[in-house]
């Protein structure tokens, strides 16, 4: 456009001159004459653009197929070597699926082999079993239904029909009334919930609030008695080790002599005055308030058991001891009215000597076997009861542990949900059943009647006798088993060869094909190089085609030039020397040189009708610091 416009002002010049010529009043004037210089065109200048540093080699990985990813050994930045796993999904199924494949591969084996080895003995065992079989069910079927069968059609014809009575009368049942003892049992069962239920909350609440001073002062009695009672089974193994002393032995011997004077003095007592019967029998009131009292504080929990102020053991014997006194107080008095002992006293009399008597002869005798096993066994127990008073004491002072609460927090609850439980079953018994109960029973009367059809039918059928499509079902599967005997015995045709190895090949396909589907589970490095992308993690699903991991060689990198236009590819040829600009390291420069031009231009963008090739840039000593996608500026020379 400039051209022409030049061309014209220039003309217009010339013929301004050529018309001043021509007019006469004008003067003309010499016009000097120069030559006119030629004009060089400018130098083009040097073609510089943009470009992208990427590895020589590098490669984006992803699965084949979609699945649950089990494993990522690699991290972003690790290196790696040609072959290493980059990341593995959920083989379970694929496994399992090889395995199967692998199993029908060694079935269709087997079998070709058995096709065409012929027939084993066992088979033809079975084959001629199978004949046997089936000629005997067709002899039944002809001959008709065995007694046993018959009997056993009626069988199920009467526990049908009893079915069918139970489900009749629960029906029944649930349209009556409650029972007056059915109300009775859920209100004791609620009764019982809410008492269990209130317990428990007790327990909890003494729990979080810790021991009262009575119950630490009744776990420190317990631990003393423990200890006394410890104590003592300590000295008496001790006193059974030493064995007697003179002492003891004429303990023994004062205690049996004691025993026979008081059996004389029984047999040889006068009879009594009145005053003496009114003492006897005051005697035995007095003792038979002391055997209640001592009862009674006997069934106190607050003062008998464990850790409590008094033990089971002392509260036993102390009833015993009681029970005794009122026995000797009623013999006493007994003895006392009828003017003389009794045959009671007489019998105590003469107990009591024998236990003295014994009582001296294990005195005058070393400890028995069973004596010593016993003293150890009262101190292990006493010992133990020592134990457990302490760890009471302990659990009073502290308070409830946490798992302590935890546990009775858990029976509360369980128990709440009892007292739930309890009023709902009242409420039931006292409304009656539900519409949805009414339905079920009558569902159930109804399947009932339907069994019972369904048995005498059965009866029925067999008692006909069995019909001619039973009866040519019956000879079918004879003749079917005789062919089959007599092809089992007569060996695989051709045909059945070729069907067992084809089956083979197809079984060997499937294991192939199993085989490949576990190798694309995953994923290997193809090349050694650094893993510069990770973009799945454990546990997620991970989606067929999608880039999952990228691994590059980071050792060896090149340019790749992004706007290279039509009008400079022209100009860029293949070994030709560049320098390349990176503005993010200092505008460090490196020498480069060009390995290859693209012949065909890069796909154009959006709307862009640009026309850009792709020119790559082999470096001859990279900066060290230099990065994947690093952008550069390529000047050519």
């Amino acid at each position: 456009m400039k051209r022409v416009l030049f061309g014209t002002v220039s003309a217009f010049a010339a013929g301004a001159v050529v018309a001043a010529c021509a007019m006469p009043w004008a003067t003309p004037t010499p016009v000097p004459t120069t030559a006119q210089q030629p004009v060089s065109p400018p130098a083009p200048k040097p073609v510089s653009v943009e470009g992208t540093v990427q590895p020589l080699s590098f490669s984006k990985l992803s699965f084949q197929t979609a699945g649950r990813v089990r494993s990522v050994p690699v991290e972003a930045g690790q290196s790696v070597k040609a072959g290493d796993v980059l990341a593995q999904l959920d083989t379970a199924e694929l496994e399992l699926a090889l395995q199967a494949a692998l199993d029908e591969l060694a079935l269709a084996r087997a079998q070709e082999a058995q096709a065409r080895e012929g027939a084993l003995p066992e088979q033809l065992t079975a084959g001629g079993a199978g004949v046997t079989a089936a000629r005997t069910k067709l002899d039944e079927v002809m001959a008709g239904p065995r007694d046993a069968e018959r009997r056993a059609a009626e069988a199920g014809v009467e526990q049908a029909a009893a079915r069918v009575q139970d489900a009749l009368a629960k029906q029944e049942q649930l349209a009556s009334q409650p029972k007056a003892a059915d109300v009775e049992a859920a209100q004791s069962a609620l009764e019982k919930a809410i008492r269990d239920a209130e317990a428990a909350a007790a327990k909890l609440a003494q729990l979080e609030r810790g021991g009262t001073p009575e119950e630490i002062a009744q776990a420190r009695a317990g631990v003393t008695q423990a200890q006394a009672d410890l104590a003592g089974a300590r000295a008496s193994q001790d006193q059974l080790l030493a064995g007697p002393t003179t002492a003891d032995v004429a303990a023994a011997q004062a205690a049996l002599d004691q025993a026979k004077t008081k059996l004389a003095q029984i047999v040889d007592a006068p009879r009594a005055t009145p005053q003496d019967v009114a003492n006897a029998q005051l005697a035995v009131q007095q003792a038979q308030a002391t055997l209640d009292k001592t009862r009674a504080d006997a069934s106190d929990s607050n003062l008998v058991g464990t850790g409590k102020a008094i033990s089971r053991q002392a509260a036993d014997a102390a009833v015993k001891a009681a029970e005794l006194a009122v026995q000797q107080a009623q013999n006493t008095y007994e003895k006392v009215r009828n003017s003389g002992p009794t045959e009671w006293d007489l019998r105590l009399a003469q107990q009591a000597v024998a236990s003295a008597q014994a009582a001296y002869d294990r005195v005058t005798r070393p400890p028995t076997a069973q004596e010593l096993a016993k003293a150890e066994a009262a101190v292990t127990g006493a010992a133990a009861a020592l134990e457990s008073a302490q760890a009471r004491l302990a659990q009073v002072e502290r308070g409830g542990t946490e798992a302590d609460l935890v546990t009775a927090r858990g029976a509360t609850l369980a128990a709440q949900a009892g007292v739930t439980a309890a009023r709902a079953r009242l409420e039931q018994v006292l409304t009656g059943p539900t519409q949805e109960e009414k339905k079920a029973a009558a569902a159930a009367v109804d399947a009932a009647a339907r069994d019972l059809r369904s048995a005498e039918a059965k009866r029925d059928q067999l008692f006909a006798g069995a019909t001619r499509a039973e009866q040519e079902q019956a000879r079918s599967a004879l003749a079917a088993a005789q062919s089959t005997d007599a092809q089992t015995r007569r060996g695989a045709t051709d045909a059945a060869l070729q069907v067992a190895s084809a089956r083979t090949r197809r079984a060997e396909t499937a294991v192939e094909q199993a085989r490949a589907a576990l190798d694309r589970a995953t994923l290997k490095s193809p090349l050694a190089g650094t893993v510069t992308n990770v973009a799945i993690r454990e546990g997620e699903l991970a989606s067929a085609t999608a880039i999952a991991v990228t691994v590059a060689d980071l050792s060896r990198l090149q340019i790749e030039t992004r706007d290279l236009d039509e009008g400079a590819v022209a100009r860029v040829k293949e070994g030709q020397e560049v320098s390349v600009v990176v503005a993010p390291l200092g505008r460090a420069t490196m020498p480069g040189r060009v390995l290859r031009v693209g012949r065909q231009p890069q796909p154009a963008t959006g709307n862009s009708s640009d026309v850009y090739y792709t020119a790559t840039i082999a470096l001859q000593n990279p900066h060290p610091d230099l990065r994947w996608g690093m952008t550069v500026r390529v000047e050519f020379k």
